[in-house]
């Protein structure tokens, strides 16, 4: 990961934040995150574009995080680390990119190609299979899709 900045949001004193750049390979359709401490109480992710729109979040009560969304290829992203209720804490981000079957890309670290050997086993051309959370607001009327897996 090299030496991410560590920044501090003025408007909410106390909690910091890690960033961390990910760029998508030339074919991607989805990046997968999944953040994990051995020495943070609660940790909260998020992935973002590089002018800071929010894709998906995930803020468990625990340090152990998981975010994804479709994305563009050839593409710089941001994974956001937040701090919450720690001191100076280690964290590990695992990150994949979700490829087309027959990618020039496949078997590359951090690529899985479904259908694939080794790629995400053995769904058909094309199908990315995962689950989603949807959250309906009846007040609001607004619904919110997140991606479980």
């Amino acid at each position: 990961l090299g030496s991410p900045v560590t920044y501090g949001n003025p408007n909410t004193e106390g909690i910091t934040w890690v960033d961390v750049e990910v760029t998508t390979k030339n074919d991607a359709k989805i990046l997968d995150a999944t953040l994990s401490s051995t020495t943070a109480v609660d940790l909260d992710f998020e992935l973002r574009t590089v002018d800071g729109v929010v894709l998906d979040d995930s803020g468990e009560s625990n340090a152990n995080e998981h975010v994804a969304a479709r994305v563009k290829p050839n593409t710089k992203y941001i994974l956001r680390v937040k701090g919450f209720t720690n001191g100076p804490s280690d964290f590990k981000i695992v990150s994949d990119q979700y490829l087309p079957e027959g990618s020039p890309n496949a078997n590359v670290a951090g690529t899985i190609t479904p259908g694939a050997p080794g790629g995400g086993g053995s769904s058909p051309t094309g199908i990315v299979k995962m689950v989603l959370r949807f959250t309906v607001n009846p007040l609001t009327k607004t619904v919110v899709a997140k991606i479980i897996q």
